[in-house]
């Protein structure tokens, strides 16, 4: 499922997800953005579109392997895209995804874990 970027966050502000609510922030538009939802078995990811100065959020069904992926190179990419079968879509460049189960129930240890390696990545993190 595809989210209109610029109705979720300049018409409506925020997106809620079961008890998850996730809040654009005004006063700091700089990329990168990361958000995490509760949506069980989904990847959540960011892309940024230079052209119309925004990005995307695309829902994508997945298997409960939590992994942290970021699409430095044009290789990796591709390969994201054709594996997410996202080809149509024109994406300047994917900010980071995170594959994860319900994050609620990851338990309080690797949630922060998570946070924290990709606040280290320089994402701003939301949950």
């Amino acid at each position: 499922m595809l989210y209109n970027e610029q109705k979720l966050f300049k018409k409506t502000r925020s997106y809620y997800h079961g008890a998850t609510s996730i809040n654009y922030n005004e006063t700091n538009s700089n990329f990168p953005w990361f958000f995490i939802t509760t949506s069980f078995m989904y990847a959540i990811i960011y892309a940024r579109k230079t052209e119309n100065n925004f990005g995307v959020i695309y829902k994508y069904h997945l298997n409960n392997e939590i992994n942290i992926f970021n699409a430095q190179s044009n290789y990796d990419f591709l390969r994201l895209k054709k594996s997410l079968n996202v080809s149509a879509m024109e994406w300047d460049e994917i900010e980071s995804i995170i594959f994860y189960q319900d994050w609620a129930l990851l338990g309080e240890s690797l949630r922060n874990k998570i946070a924290n390696t990709l606040k280290n990545l320089g994402y701003q993190v939301f949950f």
